[in-house]
């Protein structure tokens, strides 16, 4: 009898989510076009990696025996080991570890995205263990989770509820060091599989929680220069005056107007919440992260401003200027919100979780890929989106154009829709095949170009705008 094969995804929407928390640290886990070899060799190199927080690696314990699918990265060799420690030891573990740097205190309180594929003579229980040691001579269990082999092996609930219950501080300067321990597999001959997939939005894999500098500043409100050297407006947690230097985070809580200096200042995470609006003027800021919380705005005006990292906004506002990112997160979960501020880097990232509506109407640049996850995903006028880059659509998620756009492909899962209203979508332009199975509706029309195939999986279309072919192929 072969293998049954069951896939699930690690997801937090629609699960408990700890509050404030941010991507730490993830990894994008390899598929069949990158084998991994045993732990170390070949370890994957950690993404998305949030200010204060080290950079970590992801291998694999010497006990599995490397193999992979098209979408998962799922070894064989898991004995028949009825205990956590027992496996543990025979190293039939996923390994990974991540610390806190210097200045930085950080919590561990959830697991942000990933999913586990398992066969049916595979591992029937997981634990997700750590320890401040990399022998792992000592180690404390954050959850098991238990299940059918071969069946939906979620551990998502149960992992994240155990850390949010008790979260992992790392102390500034230290390192822990985690495992993902399978055990409890039928096969005698160790051909049972289990892993994580790797044909997700990336990060596959990734854990959440918060950072704490250790010399975090916090805006008074009301209007003020921002500056090194000024003490006016800000105050450390204690909530004394205290002048800003270069690098300290900063939490703007109760609006205002900051005139940045004229030469520009940098900050690690800056973090602008509450209802009062925070507004930007003068010269440009240069940040590590930066984080909205809901029913925040902020306001940007012209500068040309920089966030090497993340951006992670969630039922917020940002409006004005120009703002280089590494990647950015935005959750809307109810009702509608807009990026008007012009969004660019060369390999950014845009991924669109929540319910409501997202609509983006900068002159952006950005080159990587654009995702949305659930909700919807306007665009407010044409060319909004990368060019060269993937567009992504998940099952129930909505793209509406609100002009003329170009991809470099559209992946769109079965369940999503594709409402071009009036205009045109161009797709393929990259030269990667690529399978659309949104619904499309509206008058406009789609073109396809490049060399790559396109599968349309959608027989339920009624947009009237019509189809070009004018390169590749296309599949039905």
């Amino acid at each position: 009898m072969k293998n049954k094969i069951a896939i699930f995804t690690l997801s937090l929407l629609g699960l408990y989510q700890p509050a404030q928390a941010i991507t730490l640290i993830g990894w994008d886990i390899p598929t069949s076009a990158t084998i991994p070899a045993v732990t170390g060799s070949t370890a994957l190199t950690g993404m998305s990696v949030a200010t204060g927080v080290t950079a970590g690696n992801f291998t694999m314990g010497t006990g599995l025996v490397s193999s992979t699918t098209t979408s998962a990265w799922r070894p064989s060799g898991y004995g028949t080991l009825l205990t956590e420690a027992a496996a543990n030891t025979a190293g039939d573990y996923f390994a990974f570890q991540f610390g806190a740097s210097s200045g930085y205190s950080v919590t561990v309180n959830g697991i942000g995205s990933g999913s586990w594929s398992t066969s049916s003579s595979g591992p029937a229980k997981m634990s997700m263990i750590y320890s401040t040691s990399s022998d792992f001579a000592t180690y404390t269990t954050v959850a098991t989770a238990t299940a059918t082999a071969g069946t939906n092996f979620n551990f998502a609930s149960s992992f994240t509820t155990a850390l949010a219950n008790a979260p992992i501080t790392i102390a500034e300067g230290a390192t822990y060091f985690f495992r993902l321990v399978g055990f409890g597999a039928t096969s005698t001959t160790g051909t049972g599989t289990g892993g994580l997939v790797g044909n997700l939005t990336a990060p596959d894999f990734s854990i959440l929680g918060t950072t704490t500098s250790l010399a975090l500043l916090n805006w008074t409100g009301g209007a003020g220069e921002w500056a090194n050297g000024v003490a006016a407006n800000w105050q450390n947690a204690a909530g004394t005056s205290t002048a800003w230097a270069a690098g300290k985070d900063g939490t703007i809580g109760n609006g205002g107007t900051l005139a940045v200096d004229a030469g520009g200042v940098t900050a690690g995470v800056v973090t602008v919440s509450g209802a009062t609006a925070a507004t930007f003027t003068g010269g440009a800021v240069s940040a590590g992260s930066l984080a909205m919380t809901a029913g925040s705005t902020l306001n940007l005006n012209n500068a040309n401003s920089a966030v090497s990292g993340a951006i992670d906004l969630t039922d917020a506002t940002l409006s004005g200027g120009n703002l280089a990112v590494g990647s950015a997160a935005v959750t809307v979960s109810t009702g509608t919100k807009t990026i008007s501020t012009s969004l660019s880097g060369a390999t950014a990232t845009l991924t669109k979780s929540g319910a409501g509506e997202l609509i983006l109407s900068g002159d952006n640049t950005y080159g990587g890929q654009t995702a949305v996850a659930a909700g919807t995903l306007t665009t407010g006028k044409a060319n909004i989106l990368s060019d060269t880059a993937t567009l992504k659509l998940d099952n129930l998620a909505t793209l509406k154009l609100g002009g003329n756009e170009t991809v470099g492909a559209l992946n769109a899962a079965f369940g999503s829709t594709n409402n071009l209203q009036s205009f045109t979508l161009t797709a393929g332009g990259n030269n990667l095949s690529f399978s659309n199975g949104a619904l499309t509706t509206g008058s406009g029309r789609i073109i396809k170009n490049g060399t790559g195939e396109m599968y349309l999986n959608q027989k339920s279309n009624n947009y009237t705008g019509g189809f070009t072919l004018n390169e590749g192929e296309v599949k039905f």
